[in-house]
């Protein structure tokens, strides 16, 4: 077993040995699939430290001061109304979705779901359909009323609780805890130096984590009971409480459970690939179907999920909205589509042979940021200023305010490390370089020397064989019609 991880790979082949040597699939707290939960932790876990981006700064909302008592009980009892009336509120909305905020854009003047909202306002759902925002709504996002506050809906849960914990109905049960073999699991954990001792892994955090997600599933049980849904649609399924609640108790109630593709689904990807051992009926904290952007990740689910009609292809609303609109933006020879950056990576990121092609007066550059990164767009500017770029040769695009496809139409090539715009690109029939060995692995069954290059960023003949490549290349438009997905369909 590998102590330290230098690849994708080694990430894969170590989460598939710990699946062979312990029976995983078993695992459950109280009723609780607990696996994939554990599963996921690891893998972000190695992930950070092959890439080296366990030094970025997550996300936090802005702070505001603590608030007076009478404040803060009227946001208590404001939560406690939202949570009432949220479950209380007797309607019939077959599909609803879930969220996290960082799909949302900036799309005329509204914060808009680039996958949900494209679907919601293509075929005219916007009174028939809920969106569960997990981390909260956002002022000004399209269709607000059809909106709901995960915050408020479970702080008002907790809020409930804590009034009526002292009633008889409402007492703490005991504890299921069927944790095979947990132990040695644990062990070995902790003997791996590549993964350390800060995963929070020890069994009793474990129970901590499915108490709370059973506790929480009550809320998203009561309210898809009272909204009679039979298709629940996520979008990273994975990474947050609430989501796997929620996933628990549609899976409990026999709704539907959808995940939707909301980036590159690679052989590597461990939310997504090799999962050798799963219970009978699925994992219970997981989706039961898989919705994907087109046929290679559609059969990439399929080679591990054989639940018929686990996976199908429903394709790229976002794409398909905004692909033929004609909106003005500057064309450009090569869109450079970045992963998370920070000051430790940059020259992982701008090698000497990328530096070499950007220096060229001949060329024009869009940098483009990945949607999580936090590092500023100066650190990146001064980076390449050292490295005698000139700043005429490019702009650096936030993909919150330019559509993807916008972007594409507008380019002469594409260019890549491993970034899942490669499909959206496919999709849209635009060339595209990859240059990195960690997208070889990703993508290389996209790879046929037509559409997909693979250069090797390192080589000596890098930049020459990306002009020879780009001068070659064929300019006619393709014209391309994608439609966009009714989440109805089959209901």
């Amino acid at each position: 077993m590998p102590r330290e991880m230098k690849s994708h790979q080694d990430i894969h082949d170590y989460i598939v040995a710990i699946e062979s040597d312990f029976p995983v699939d078993t695992w459950s707290v109280n009723g609780i699939h607990v696996w994939p939960y554990i599963r996921i932790k690891i893998y972000y876990t190695l992930i950070h430290l092959v890439e080296g981006t366990s030094n970025l700064k997550p996300y936090k909302k802005h702070q505001k001061k603590n608030a007076g008592f009478f404040k803060r009980l009227k946001t208590k009892f404001f939560e406690l109304f939202y949570y009432l009336n949220s479950i209380q509120r007797q309607t019939c909305q077959q599909v609803m979705f879930a969220t996290l905020s960082l799909y949302r854009v900036g799309y005329d003047g509204l914060f808009f779901h680039k996958f949900f909202d494209a679907m919601i306002k293509a075929h005219h759902l916007e009174g028939k359909t809920t969106i569960i925002e997990i981390q909260g709504i956002r002022a000004n996002s399209y269709n607000q009323t059809g909106l709901i506050d995960g915050i408020s809906l479970r702080n008002g849960h907790k809020i409930l609780n804590r009034l009526t914990r002292w009633l008889p109905q409402y007492k703490t049960s005991s504890i299921e805890c069927n944790l095979p073999l947990y132990d040695s699991f644990f062990e070995r954990i902790l003997e791996d130096s590549c993964i350390g001792t800060n995963l929070d892994l020890e069994k009793d955090s474990i129970v901590k984590w499915a108490n709370k997600v059973k506790a929480t599933s009550i809320v998203y049980k009561k309210l898809f009971e009272k909204r009679r849904t039979q298709r629940f649609v996520t979008i990273s399924y994975y990474g947050f409480d609430d989501m796997a609640a929620a996933l628990f108790a549609a899976n409990s109630l026999g709704v539907e459970t959808v995940d939707f593709q909301h980036g590159p689904q690679t052989n590597v990807h461990m939310a997504y690939s090799s999962w050798t051992r799963i219970p009978k009926n699925g994992f219970n904290t997981m989706p039961k179907v898989y919705w994907n952007w087109d046929q290679k990740s559609k059969e990439h689910l399929s080679s591990w999920w054989k639940l018929m009609d686990g996976s199908k292809i429903i394709g790229h609303p976002w794409l398909a909205m905004t692909q033929s609109e004609n909106q003005f933006y500057k064309n450009c020879d090569f869109l450079y589509t970045l992963q998370l950056i920070n000051e430790s990576n940059f020259k992982y990121f701008f090698p000497e042979q990328i530096l070499k092609l950007m220096r060229q007066d001949c060329f024009s550059w869009i940098l483009r940021i990945h949607p999580r990164n936090g590092t500023g767009i100066n650190l990146i500017q001064e980076f390449l200023q050292k490295n005698n770029v000139p700043q005429e040769h490019y702009s650096i695009e936030n993909p919150s305010t330019i559509p993807l496809a916008t972007s594409l139409k507008s380019c002469g090539m594409h260019i890549t490390n491993y970034s899942g715009c490669l499909i959206e690109a496919s999709i849209l029939k635009k060339q595209t370089i990859i240059i990195d060995q960690t997208g070889y692995l990703f993508f290389k069954n996209y790879i046929d020397n037509e559409l997909v290059y693979f250069l090797d960023k390192h080589k000596d003949n890098f930049s020459d064989r990306v002009i020879e490549i780009y001068t070659s290349r064929k300019t006619g438009k393709k014209k391309i019609k994608l439609e966009i997905y009714n989440p109805f369909t089959g209901l």
